[in-house]
């Protein structure tokens, strides 16, 4: 198979022209993917670039990404964030093992971990109509968003920067000022990957319009030791127009099921991220 779509520029990669991005077809003889498979060796990976299947594609591209951030902490480039939101949007319902079902008769928000390692998570929602996550964020963290069937409402907002706090933004128990990024926008299948980015979104909420399913990548993902818990959060709009985002206890009424991945194999053999 090979990878078809990677990253112009950054994680180790060299250059690649902009009419290539969308474009590469060379499979396992693209200079690309020998440049890949030299690092998916380094890293103790024994597959090649050409027996990954999509999701190990994308797993090994975040890798690229993400593991060298632990020493090296940086801001990851547009054209990164762009060559995971391919890989991701590659990703069909079926290949997922979450086909839209016929009856969507479901009550209770189920979860799958599809794979949890130290650089990324991937996960997968379902929600019956009405459901909600609630308003949360995702410190330091970048998050590709992919509804797979049904829609629904988003409201995100932003962070306001403060100079000198870690990620650029306030982290802690105080009310912090956020701006409205998205308010109640509707995304569905067709509205492609939607990133949320460390200063960008990064407090949000989803409602299901309908019976919904969605994909997130997480990376990095949670760590509470690193400095990356999940904080819950009430948003009320003050008499100047602006908005405070205080930190709340998690909502007695969120309650999610646990189910099973029965996409396609997401495990790399003898990877460090699939220990």
């Amino acid at each position: 198979m090979g990878l078809r779509r990677v990253l112009r520029g950054g994680a180790g990669l060299p250059n690649m022209p902009a009419s290539w991005l969308k474009n590469e077809r060379l499979g396992i003889y693209s200079p690309y993917v020998q440049v890949a498979m030299k690092q998916t060796m380094d890293h103790g990976m024994h597959q090649t670039a050409g027996q990954l299947n999509k999701l190990q594609e994308l797993m090994m591209l975040c890798h690229f990404i993400f593991a060298p951030l632990k020493d090296e902490p940086r801001r990851i480039t547009p054209e990164e964030i762009e060559g995971v939101s391919m890989l991701v949007d590659d990703l069909t319902p079926t290949e997922l093992g979450v086909p839209e079902p016929q009856s969507k008769a479901f009550k209770t928000i189920e979860y799958t971990e599809v794979f949890a390692g130290e650089h990324l998570t991937i996960c997968i929602f379902k929600l019956p109509a009405g459901a909600q996550l609630p308003m949360h964020d995702h410190p330091q963290m970048t998050v590709w968003s992919k509804v797979l069937w049904g829609e629904m409402a988003v409201h995100a907002y932003d962070l306001a920067p403060v100079r000198g706090m870690m990620g650029g933004v306030r982290r802690g128990r105080a009310p912090s000022q956020v701006s409205v990024r998205r308010d109640g926008e509707v995304w569905g299948a067709a509205s492609g990957v939607q990133v949320t980015e460390p200063d960008k979104g990064n407090i949000h909420q989803f409602t299901a319009v309908t019976p919904c399913c969605f994909l997130d990548v997480l990376a990095p993902p949670y760590n509470f030791q690193d400095g990356r818990p999940c904080t819950y959060y009430q948003v009320d709009p003050q008499a100047d127009g602006s908005h405070l985002a205080t930190p709340v206890r998690c909502p007695d009424s969120y309650v999610t099921r646990s189910v099973p991945y029965k996409g396609i194999e997401a495990a790399m053999e003898d990877s460090e991220e699939a220990k």
